[in-house]
């Protein structure tokens, strides 16, 4: 079944609000942090879990790809309400957007969007 984009994106969005919360709820909690750990993977795995997420299609990879900037966006947040990026050369873009992207970020993504695509 072929799904419209203005449908797609409501979608996205509101999946993205159900992992990551409101802006708004956001704004007037205390920041958590949502650094994800890296976890331990082999070369083997990490291809593994890469090749998954690329190989996501359609809502699927419309969901992994907002999961992605969604955590992204959580990391610059907090980093600026903390004040993480003060000894860090490129500041809190530095922090969550250069190497924010991890085997374990990715792995999540793909379970959650793959779970979530099954339910519907």
């Amino acid at each position: 079944m072929k799904t419209s984009p203005h449908l797609r994106a409501l979608l996205v969005t509101a999946l993205v609000a159900q992992l990551f919360g409101s802006a708004s709820a956001q704004k007037a909690a205390t920041p958590v942090d949502p650094r994800i750990p890296k976890g331990s993977y082999t070369s083997e795995q990490e291809a593994e879990v890469l090749a998954q997420f690329n190989a996501m299609q359609g809502l699927q990879k419309d969901c992994g790809d907002a999961y992605t900037r969604a955590y992204q966006e959580s990391l610059y947040k907090y980093c600026v309400a903390t004040d993480g990026g003060k000894n860090i050369g490129g500041g809190c873009d530095h922090v969550a957007y250069a190497w924010s992207l991890h085997t374990k970020v990715l792995e999540l993504a793909f379970e959650h969007c793959t779970s979530t695509a099954k339910g519907h």
